[in-house]
């Protein structure tokens, strides 16, 4: 009997050393005190997310770059040719197609 209460004495004593123990811990890094703390990241992990967005934006500005130069390409040579020019379905109020059709003519046709 005598053992099993010094072991029942023993655990409530171990029980207030860990929350003595935690409390002491939050009291150190209680984020209101001045000084050094330790970095709550791992900076060789930052430093490689760094290094692959950096390479990624790169690959991905290149990219773009060679896709506007295809686009330009593409706008000079529909310049330059008009067979390749697309039919929008538009046509001006002004132009010769519209003013053919008498029920679609508007006054500027005159």
């Amino acid at each position: 009997m005598k053992g099993h209460l010094a072991r029942l004495g023993d655990a409530e004593q171990q029980e207030y050393n860990a929350h003595e123990a935690a409390h002491t811990r939050a009291q150190e890094r209680d984020p209101l005190k001045l000084g050094d703390r330790p970095v709550p990241v791992r900076l060789h992990i930052i430093d490689t997310m760094r290094a692959v967005e950096a390479a990624l934006t790169a690959c991905a500005d290149g990219i773009a770059h060679q896709d506007r130069l295809r686009q330009a390409a593409l706008a000079r040579a529909d310049l330059a040719d008009p067979r390749r020019w697309r039919h929008t379905g538009r046509q001006a109020p002004d132009s010769p197609e519209t003013c053919r059709t008498p029920a679609a003519a508007p006054s500027s046709c005159a």
